[in-house]
């Protein structure tokens, strides 16, 4: 797989806080560490919370996560 620098580079990044950063490292780690010791283990629970945190960083609104999570 191919990036173009001209796409890619225009995605938007937010600057994170040190405690945004930290609470998605956590929950990274989290998942990574269930994952080694049990690999079927479901981890949407903390996917999710992942996930809000990204859409709080991006501000999205309801509709728009409904598009991105593809309940539109």
């Amino acid at each position: 797989m191919h990036f173009d620098n001209y796409y890619v580079g225009k995605i938007p990044i937010p600057n994170l806080v040190p405690e945004q950063q930290t609470a998605i490292i956590n929950l990274v780690n989290e998942i990574l560490n269930v994952k080694s010791t049990a690999p079927d283990v479901d981890t949407s629970s903390l996917e999710k919370k992942i996930d809000k945190l990204i859409y709080e960083l991006y501000n999205l609104t309801e509709d728009e996560i409904a598009i991105v999570e593809g309940k539109e």
